[in-house]
């Protein structure tokens, strides 16, 4: 058994640009330890997490049902200057106070936005019927990330259904079409391990 390599907060921070850079503004960290080849997070990640947190180079965003989904969006490094330290004013005199009260301000749209999207989906999908493959194929491809992954928890809680409904609709749809990847919260449990994460197969 190898020996697991420690993680400095560069490679976090490499990774987070890695995550970003084609244009997606918001990740989990699910797909953060997966860009870290990680299944699973420990201490030392979530320090980093929170430390990238407090320097503000991450901002944490509460989404979805009751605001319990944690995102995180990519900031980027503070503009220091080497004689003054860290400025307080941007280049147009605006204060430090006043650009966390914006950024807030955008954190809560873009909160508000997510959850009405997810309602507004729910409700083009579902008009008091069974839901389908189909519908699961659908929603597959809005929560995908970059690399095809979609957690099941994700999957179930935009179609609205609790645990057991959804095993009970699409259990077999996802075993013949879908490949199934360990981490998540909740899934299919396989030899001891859980097997939240699905893609679909090629």
């Amino acid at each position: 058994m190898g020996i697991t390599k420690d993680i400095s907060k560069n490679d976090i921070k490499n990774a987070i640009i890695e995550l970003t850079k084609s244009g997606k503004s918001t990740f989990s960290k699910q797909e953060l330890l997966e860009k870290l080849k990680r299944k699973r997070s420990n201490t030392e990640i979530d320090n980093i997490i929170e430390d990238l947190v407090k320097e503000g180079f991450i901002k944490k965003i509460k989404q979805g049902k009751n605001n319990k989904e944690i995102q995180f969006m990519f900031i980027g490094e503070k503009k220091v200057d080497e004689n003054l330290g860290e400025k307080t004013e941007d280049i147009e005199g605006k204060s430090l106070d006043q650009i966390k009260a914006l950024e807030s301000a955008f954190d809560i749209v873009l909160s508000k936005y997510y959850e009405r999207l997810i309602e507004d989906l729910k409700k083009i999908i579902f008009r008091d019927r069974i839901p389908t493959p189909e519908d699961l194929d659908r929603v597959y491809e809005f929560a995908k990330n970059s690399l095809g992954h979609a957690s099941i928890k994700d999957l179930r809680i935009q179609l609205g259904l609790s645990l057991e409904e959804f095993m009970r609709y699409f259990r077999e749809y996802i075993l013949q079409n879908y490949e199934l990847i360990p981490g998540g919260e909740e899934g299919f449990i396989k030899g001891g391990v859980m097997y939240g994460i699905i893609r679909r197969k090629r």
